[in-house]
This record gives structure tokens, C-alpha cells and sequence, in this order.
């Protein structure tokens, strides 16, 4: 418990810093050479889970080329922008007692290539319809934690593996017995572009790497991992579902 309140204090710290003086505006590819940076959108509806957003900013937001020589934090170009977005411009509560407001709603929000979904008790209209318009046009989806219920809720995940906090499952095999629900797994592939992440923000971190793994390799990811003194392996584990039968 003492280690998860250090970790919430020190992600609020970092988040409210990092996202306050944020770039949300992508690189273009043009005569400086620059790639375009990749989009990640992490939803944040009601009361939410802290970890289940920092975590994955923090991984999101280290990602960049790094330069032989040179330390990470001097590295080349960043690989994504990160940006936070709601039903709403107004304050939203942590469940840790701070406040966080999203830049974007969902009527403006530019368009992602990746979706995060943490836990959050919000469940506003204008969410579920966002995200099944990004399903349809294959934007990637992440959840985290019990963000697995909002995309169950939809039906998008019927018929597909999927993980999400160990304690929520045996409720989620009642509400929604459609979904192959996996114990034991940190995350799992569940279509082409949907991944459901366990329990907490710690398994949001690794799917995150996982995926930078995927989209820049190993040399990036895993000095993401170093820079943020990340000891943690599972992030190197396959996604396929098989492998938690």
C-alpha cells in the first residue's frame, strides 16, 4: 500500500508537469526530416485512476530516438504526443484527491492513432460513441485495468480474449460471459487492434512498452524502461491469448 501512495504522489507530480506544458501539435514530415509523431489520446471520464494515465504518459511520453552519446533526456526527436480527453473541459477528480483537466472532448479532440482507457466511473454517451468510431476506423485501443468493462460494454470485445483486474473478474464472467476473460495474464492482444492491460497502472506500463516494442523495437523500448528505472520484464511477454490457456 505505502509503495502504491509513493507511486500515485510522484505520477500526479509528473503528470501536472509534464501535460501542463505539453506540445500537443504533431511533427510533421517535411525538408527537416522529422517523422510525425504518432497520437496517443488517454480518456478520462468521472473519477479515474491515476496510475492507469500517468504510467502510460510517462512511457508514451519518454519514447524518442536516442542519440549514440548522448544521455535519454538528450536524445533525438520524440515519437508521440500525448494529450488527455473528456466529455468535458472541467476539473476531474483523482481518486487520489487532485484534480486534472482534459485539453480536449471528444467533438474536438484531433484524431488519435492510439486510444488509452483506464479505470473511471464516468460513462457519458459522447465515450462510448468515440470509441466505437475509433474501433471502426482501427485506431488501436488500450485499456487498463477495469477500462476493459467500457469497451465489454459496447460488445467489442465479444467473442475475443481479454484480461483486466484480478479481482473484477469473476464479476465480469457474470456481466459479460461473451468476453474469454484470462487469469494471470499482464495483457492481451484481443483483435487486430484492441489490447487489454491487468490490473492497476503498473500493466498499463507494460503495455505501453509492449507496444513501442512493436511500433520502434527493442533498443527504444527498452531504453524507456532504463530511463525511468523501470526493473519490471512482462512488458517483453508475447500478447497472444494462447499463451494464458
Amino acid at each position: 500500500m505505502q509503495r502504491r501512495m509513493t507511486l500515485a504522489l510522484l505520477a500526479i507530480l509528473c503528470l501536472m508537469d509534464t501535460l501542463s506544458g505539453q506540445n500537443t501539435t504533431a511533427t510533421p514530415t517535411g525538408a527537416t526530416g522529422h517523422r510525425e509523431r504518432l497520437k496517443v489520446a488517454i480518456v478520462i471520464t468521472g473519477t479515474f485512476n491515476l496510475l492507469d494515465v500517468a504510467g502510460v504518459r510517462e512511457v508514451f511520453g519518454a519514447a524518442r530516438q536516442p542519440v549514440e552519446g548522448k544521455t535519454w533526456e538528450e536524445g533525438g526527436e520524440h515519437l508521440f504526443d500525448v494529450y488527455l480527453v473528456s466529455d468535458t473541459k472541467q476539473p476531474l477528480q483523482l481518486g487520489e484527491g487532485a484534480t486534472l483537466t482534459a485539453g480536449y472532448t471528444f467533438k474536438d479532440v484531433p484524431q488519435p492513432d492510439i486510444v488509452v482507457v483506464g479505470a473511471q466511473n464516468g460513462n457519458p454517451p459522447e465515450l462510448f460513441e468515440w470509441l466505437k468510431q475509433q474501433n471502426e476506423k482501427g485506431t488501436q485501443i488500450l485499456s487498463v485495468c477495469v477500462g476493459a468493462a467500457k469497451l465489454a460494454k459496447m460488445g467489442i470485445l465479444d467473442g475475443h480474449y481479454a484480461t483486466s483486474h484480478h479481482d473484477y473478474l469473476p464479476r465480469y464472467d457474470e456481466i459479460y460471459p461473451k468476453v474469454h476473460w484470462l487469469r494471470g495474464r499482464r495483457y492481451i492482444r484481443a483483435t487486430n487492434n484492441i489490447y487489454t492491460a491487468g490490473g492497476d497502472g503498473i500493466a498499463g506500463i507494460d503495455l505501453s512498452l509492449h507496444i513501442v516494442d512493436m511500433k520502434f523495437g527493442r533498443r527504444i523500448a527498452q531504453g524507456i524502461a532504463d530511463y525511468l528505472e523501470y526493473h519490471g520484464d512482462e512488458w517483453r511477454q508475447d500478447d497472444q491469448a494462447n499463451l494464458g490457456r
